[in-house]
């Protein structure tokens, strides 16, 4: 009677002669990565702990690293023990607005950049300028850049208003003095000439209704001696800044007196002579030209010698001192 039963398939065959091949050409050894024992005891590990990361960013503690290992009494806590989140929260970060620069640190000392491009243990590179001392004069002295760790502006004890022309700011001071009044041998306060403390002097009284208000350069052997011709320039040249003067007064301001308001100085109450100067200074012994000519008589000029008071008359090609005056404003 046949067979009826399925036939048998016999493919595991080849399967299992296959992996037998691998096991014996890759043996089971050869896939072991290496030894599986740790490089060293935990009693013999020396290292850093969280701890330490967060003190060193907290307060700049520089604990040694631990050596071993200690199983914990307890679980973690806020107080012995700090989160990734804890120690981040510590570090710094980048600040683009109030990060120090290497040039805004004393040169030398270290710091740590918090600016893009100068990150961590920077230089400083200001420079150090010490303590130097200034002593205020008529222009304006720079001051280098970098670090001053004192110094010394020195003061003067005469800087008061008192002593500052009125209306003359010096370093903020604002100046009240407006002078003093004169006799014509010294300060008196019924005089007649009022030293205005800026190179002129002012007569307040005049003489015989001649020369009140008038203003007259203190000085009054500036303008040297000249002809006649060259005594006008010489006069109106003069300006504020220059003979000893400061009243602020321009060029062509002054001129040459006239043979009665130079005549009037030696005249009147406290008449001015080389002998009896007030408040001026430089009276010459020879006479001073006017602006005036002689009436009629070609190439003569008037001239006044205030050592005798009087004019004479002075030919135009001769030498005589030049005192410049101007009218009061």
């Amino acid at each position: 009677m046949p067979d009826s039963s399925p036939p048998i398939h016999h493919g595991w065959q080849p399967a299992a002669i296959l992996l037998f091949l691998i096991f014996l050409i890759f043996p089971a050894s050869r896939s072991v990565a290496g030894p599986l024992e740790p490089p060293q005891s935990p009693e013999e590990t020396v290292s850093y702990t969280l701890q330490d990361l967060y003190d060193r960013l907290n307060t700049g503690a520089d604990n040694p690293p631990t050596q071993g290992f200690t199983e914990p009494a307890s679980g973690p806590s806020s107080d012995n023990f700090k989160d990734i989140n804890t120690i981040m929260n510590k570090a710094p970060a980048t600040d683009t607005n109030n990060g120090a620069a290497a040039g805004n640190v004393l040169q030398g000392k270290t710091f740590w950049g918090l600016l893009p491009g100068e990150w961590g243990t920077q230089t400083g590179t200001m420079p150090d300028r010490g303590t130097p001392a200034w002593t205020p004069g008529t222009e304006d002295q720079p001051l280098g850049p970098g670090y001053y760790s004192g110094g010394t502006i020195t003061g003067d004890p005469n800087l008061k208003p008192e002593n500052i022309r009125a209306g003359v700011v010096i370093f903020g001071i604002t100046g009240t003095y407006s002078g003093i009044t004169w006799s014509n041998t010294g300060p008196d306060a019924n005089g007649r000439w009022h030293d205005n403390g800026d190179g002129t002097v002012t007569d307040l009284q005049g003489a015989d209704g001649t020369g009140q208000g008038l203003v007259w350069l203190k000085n009054a052997s500036w303008g040297g001696q000249h002809t006649w011709e060259n005594a006008h320039p010489r006069a109106e040249a003069l300006f504020s800044g220059i003979g000893g003067m400061i009243d602020g007064s321009k060029a062509r301001d002054w001129r040459l007196p006239s043979a009665e308001e130079l005549n009037a100085i030696s005249q009147g109450n406290d008449p001015v002579s080389g002998t009896t100067p007030g408040p001026f200074t430089g009276i010459q012994s020879s006479s001073y030209w006017s602006s005036d000519a002689v009436s009629n008589l070609t190439g003569m000029e008037w001239d006044v010698y205030l050592e005798f008071g009087g004019t004479i008359r002075g030919h135009t090609e001769f030498s005589h001192s030049v005192w410049p005056v101007r009218n009061s404003r």
